[in-house]
């Protein structure tokens, strides 16, 4: 099992940001690049199902495709951190 670190990694996708929270979007990693699921509005927990790490989005401007992004592992993932 992994230790629960935060990992940086690249965005596969834009993501828009909230103005002054953080936004946690479940992602699937591959090859080193967080791909964002489809479900991430209000069917999140769908999304969640599938998702091996949340992307966290910091407040202010959107993540563009290709930045860094941090992502925490989730539990039930692929074992990224094994």
């Amino acid at each position: 099992t992994g230790s629960g670190a935060i990992i940086v990694t690249l965005l596969a996708e834009r993501v828009d940001a909230s103005p002054s929270a953080h936004r946690l979007v479940p992602g699937e990693m591959h090859d080193g690049v967080v791909h964002l699921t489809t479900r991430r509005g209000p069917a999140m927990l769908s999304g969640m199902a599938t998702a091996d790490v949340l992307a966290v989005i910091p407040p202010g401007a959107a993540a563009e495709a290709g930045t860094d992004v941090e992502v925490l592992p989730l539990p039930w993932g692929s074992g990224l951190l094994v």
